[in-house]
């Protein structure tokens, strides 16, 4: 199989290729690596959020939701409060990971978080 890119191995690590109906628009690493810390630190902020203080994390999430003409109710309120605190710490953690990823990536070669 041959190498279909025609970039030079060092543009390859200036600018990731995006596809989009058959073109490609190269967008410089910078943006991207902004873009996904930005969500990574998003990802920290709601998953502490919803450890420390799950009632106000549920809250948010139904003033979101009645902003599209959506009412949300938990049935069992004690388990939604267990539920958001789980997830907001695998929320967390998968962030943690993200930027991990980001910022140490021959961690990620080399196996040390299982990859």
């Amino acid at each position: 199989m041959g190498n279909k890119c025609s970039l030079k191995p060092a543009a390859l690590q200036t600018y990731a290729a995006v596809y989009n109906e058959g073109m490609q628009i190269q967008v410089p690493i910078e943006w991207v690596q902004a873009a996904l810390i930005s969500v990574a630190s998003c990802g920290i902020g709601l998953g502490v959020l919803s450890i420390a203080l799950p009632k106000r994390s549920i809250q948010l999430y139904q003033w979101m939701m009645k902003n599209f003409n959506w009412r949300v109710e938990p049935i069992h309120y004690e388990r939604e409060l267990r539920n958001t605190r789980v997830l907001g710490f695998w929320l967390f953690v998968m962030s943690v990971l993200m930027l991990v990823a980001l910022f140490k990536p021959e961690w990620v070669r080399a196996g040390w978080l299982g990859a």
